[in-house]
């Protein structure tokens, strides 16, 4: 693995490059953020977390392909002492009995899947001090939470 270069980055820069991305290879995706108007910098490796974000994005729009509402939320927020990321989707949502695994290597809910997206994507939360946590929406849905120290 490339080491990780640190440096103060604007994450909410990260997260728009990562969402144009995302939106671009999947039009059919109607793609919602919930960004700060002011730069949140983070000391972060932007590339890593710019492939984290878009993997997650890729699992969410994974989700949708047989979703009748397409729809990907994208929220940053900020308080004094937490950073918090998080990408909602409107597909059906992880399976119950495998949410606790699922960030483990080889842990896969697809038929092709290599399990190994989620552990990699908790792997650089935590590199970055963060933590990791997926939980269901209550409407339905997936939700990634991210959340990172200052």
């Amino acid at each position: 693995l490339p080491m990780s270069v640190f440096a103060e980055e604007n994450l909410v820069a990260i997260v728009k490059k990562a969402v144009f991305s995302a939106q671009t290879t999947h039009p059919e995706i109607r793609y919602t953020q919930q960004l700060p108007a002011t730069p949140i910098t983070l000391m972060c490796d932007e590339a890593q977390l710019g492939q984290t974000l878009l993997n997650i994005l890729k699992n969410a729009a994974e989700a949708l392909e047989s979703a009748e509402r397409k729809e990907i939320t994208v929220t940053l927020t900020t308080d004094e002492k937490t950073i918090t990321l998080m990408v909602e989707d409107t597909g059906a949502g992880f399976p119950a009995d495998k949410i606790a695994t699922l960030t483990e290597p080889y842990v896969t809910t697809r038929a092709k899947g290599t399990g190994l997206g989620l552990a990699i994507v908790k792997r650089t939360v935590e590199e970055h001090k963060g933590t990791l946590t997926l939980t269901n929406r209550e409407g339905g849905g997936a939700c990634v939470t991210m959340v990172f120290p200052r």
